[in-house]
């Protein structure tokens, strides 16, 4: 060590800056090779140097800058800025060789949106991202831990600075650099160029530009149904977890799907349907709520006031319907829980009560979210066997969704060539298959087939590589959008549904099935009848990264942001999406202008009407209460539901009222079978110091049944910051089956 200290200490430069200067080299060499290795994976001839100046733009300067600074301070102060600096490395290089990683699975970079998601829900999206942790990634992290830290031990003694005089020749050698090795990249590579910081400070500025426009009187038009026929048969929903359509039986491709190709020989399916956004939640909304979903990545519909209309279920429970929600997967993920109570639906189980059930021993994890899909069959029936009203079910299955575990008790095996990931991927599209027909059978073994209709689609595609994206939320291509659809059962006559065909038009389609006509603001069309000349809309998940629109003569455009250049294709020669067709700038441009333009009057319709909501949820009320804590009275609450099965979330809808003007945080209290949950009231999106006094505020208040609660009629009760407990109704705890 004491002759490597002195080497290093008769260094040209200033040797006070030896660590700073070492640390530098140490990071921007292997993580020039790691970019350069990950580029590699996408193309066989990606250059090192092209994908590596956007990391020497950054890192050079930030390098110069700290020597400048280290070297201008006083020697006391030194030792701590060192640590500092060292700590700021660590920190960078880790957050960049973690977003190289991101993009090594999925084909997309990292930006705030990303980094915002992962930090507002740890501990529910941690499960995703290890999921993809491996050996090298450990490696790497203790690697970073000895590149930022070990140059500390170096002490160099002796002290000069002219040194500081490379400086500005370094800082614009590394610019000329960067520039020169900008050229000739397309995405997704030219996407990977640049450094982290300048991918974020990129991405940052083209946020603050945002805007949203107001929503045309059309827009906001309050929905209703009313019957116009007899009530409908029991409609059954299916949707299929990233299962796109060339994933099935219809494409041609692989014999995935013969079940659902049977199904669709007795009833109607369609070539055409697609996906508005493809991630499970956004698509959720559009297809139960018929409506475009929020353009951000926020999950911000899971909130009170986040739909901007009346979806199915609560549409459906006018007609008379009882309606229910099913899914495998953890209803903690995105707000699921909360989103399905917003859709307005009376019963819904999700992971934790099925893992109550005495059953769920029999089922298998199939990924970090969930179980496999047939663990949804008893319980389901259940329900089903106690309607005495046309009921809607829906389901969402999981055994398709990253990253594709391997079942147990499925028998897998080759499929058109395809080996790993994708090979698992394409078994479980048959297992979902296989489960689709299970449901069906049950149904018939309960004497309900006659009178039911089942719907099936995917919620989006999925991509393994097709344009250099893999997963779903950023593939705007055709593997991530173009989505399976069948509907067979009661009254359906066997044809084929025509035209180009989306997701917001299943709500239509079943209320029309259902024996009901809309009124409102409606977004899509039957599936039943001829399709309307219209362009259809997509975006990626992530916001201010891909727009596309698809015109009804089959051409297709895709706005890939600062990412790429706007891409036009001709689906209808093209399928595949691999001409980019030339098309004159000024008609890109005006593409581009009308998807941005979309993006804004989505957002501003979204906007407004929880600005409506927010006005509209309190109202006059001089009645006397029925309890109150100080200044908050309680006026009533009443169970959504009759009865509810161990670990089960159910909702009371309370109303609250302050006599005078609140200035403190106050939260609900909810005890139910001995446990207690406290919550903000109205979901914690309008506080209650912004309340009126005087005015009723309406309340839907989750309550979670306890994995371990006896059976029979069980007392709710409720309080103000856990004082003096009112029992507001009662529950009956069943058992599961």
């Amino acid at each position: 060590m004491n002759r490597l200290r002195a080497l290093l200490a008769a260094l040209p430069g200033f040797p006070e800056l030896v660590p700073t200067q070492l640390t530098i080299l140490l990071v921007v060499l292997p993580l020039c090779a790691y970019r350069g290795m990950v580029g590699r994976l996408y193309d066989e001839k990606a250059a090192v140097w092209g994908l590596s100046t956007g990391e020497l733009q950054f890192w050079l300067p930030f390098g110069l800058v700290s020597a400048l600074v280290l070297a201008l301070v006083p020697q006391r102060a030194q030792r701590p800025l060192q640590w500092v600096f060292h700590g700021l490395c660590f920190i960078l290089l880790t957050m960049t060789s973690v977003e190289l990683a991101f993009f090594a699975v999925t084909g997309s970079r990292g930006d705030w949106d990303a980094l915002g998601f992962l930090l507002g829900d740890v501990q529910n999206v941690l499960p995703v991202a290890m999921s993809e942790v491996k050996g090298e990634h450990v490696a790497a992290a203790v690697a970073s831990l000895v590149i930022c830290f070990a140059p500390l031990a170096i002490r160099p003694r002796s002290r000069s600075s002219w040194g500081l005089l490379v400086a500005v020749p370094a800082l614009a050698l590394a610019v000329w650099l960067g520039n020169g090795g900008r050229r000739g990249l397309r995405p997704p590579l030219k996407e990977l160029q640049p450094s982290l910081a300048e991918q974020l400070w990129w991405d940052a500025l083209d946020r603050a530009g945002d805007t949203t426009t107001p929503p045309e009187p059309e827009d906001v038009r309050p929905r209703s149904v009313t019957r116009t026929g007899p009530l409908g048969p029991n409609i059954v929903l299916i949707l299929l977890e990233s299962v796109g359509w060339q994933a099935t039986s219809f494409a041609g491709q692989f014999e995935t799907t013969p079940n659902l190709k049977r199904f669709a020989a007795a009833g109607v399916s369609a070539d055409r349907m697609y996906a508005v956004v493809p991630h499970t939640s956004k698509a959720l909304v559009a297809t139960l709520c018929g409506d475009w979903p929020m353009l951000r990545t926020d999950i911000g519909e899971s909130r009170p006031g986040g739909i901007p209309g009346r979806c199915l279920p609560d549409l459906l429970r006018d007609l008379g319907y009882s309606t229910a929600f099913f899914q495998t997967a953890n209803e903690q993920f995105e707000n699921r829980t909360e989103m399905v109570h917003e859709f307005g639906f009376q019963f819904f189980r999700g992971r934790a009560s099925l893992l109550a059930s005495p059953t769920a021993a029999r089922f298998s994890t199939v990924n970090y979210f969930g179980l496999e899909d047939r663990a949804m069959l008893a319980p389901s029936m259940d329900w089903v066997r106690r309607q005495t009203t046309p009921f809607f079910a829906s389901y969402l299955t999981l055994a398709t969704h990253h990253d594709y575990g391997v079942l147990p008790n499925w028998s897998y095996g080759a499929i058109g060539g395809r080996t790993g990931k994708e090979l698992h991927y394409l078994n479980n599209v048959k297992y979902t298959d296989d489960f689709v027909n299970q449901l069906v059978t049950a149904y018939g073994k309960a004497g309900l087939a006659d009178n039911t209709v089942f719907v099936v689609l995917g919620d989006h595609g999925e991509a393994f590589g097709q344009h250099k994206r893999f997963i779903h939320d950023m593939v705007i291509y055709d593997e991530g959008l173009h989505i399976p659809l069948v509907i067979w059962g009661s009254g359906i006559t066997a044809g084929r549904i025509e035209g180009d065909r989306q997701q917001v038009d299943v709500l239509p389609t079943l209320v029309e099935l259902a024996g009901g006509t809309l009124t409102g603001s409606v977004r899509g069309s039957s599936l039943l009848a001829p399709a309307p000349e219209r362009t259809l809309k997509h975006s990626c998940w992530r916001s201010h990264r891909c727009l596309a629109e698809r015109t009804a003569a089959g051409v297709k455009t895709i706005d890939l942001y600062k990412d790429g250049p706007i891409q036009t294709f001709n689906i209808l020669d093209d399928p595949a999406e691999r001409k980019d067709l030339p098309i004159e700038h000024g008609a890109k441009a005006a593409t581009r202008a009308a998807l941005r333009g979309w993006r804004d009057r989505v957002n501003g319709r979204y906007d407004e009407m929880i600005a409506r909501w927010r006005a509209s949820m309190q109202e006059p009320d001089a009645r006397p209460a029925l309890h109150s804590w100080e200044s908050i009275d309680l006026m009533g609450c009443v169970a959504e539901q009759g009865w509810a099965v161990p670990g089960q979330t159910f909702w009371i809808d309370c109303g609250w009222r302050i006599s005078r003007e609140v200035q403190a945080s106050r939260r609900v209290s909810v005890r139910f079978g001995g446990t207690t949950r406290t919550v903000r009231p109205l979901g914690g999106v309008w506080p209650i110091w912004k309340w009126i006094p005087g005015w009723t505020v309406s309340d839907s208040v989750p309550v979670r049944v306890p994995v371990d609660a006896p059976e029979g009629e069980l007392p709710i009760e409720v309080s103000w910051d856990d004082q003096d407990w009112v029992t507001v109704g009662s529950m009956q705890v069943r058992p599961d089956p």
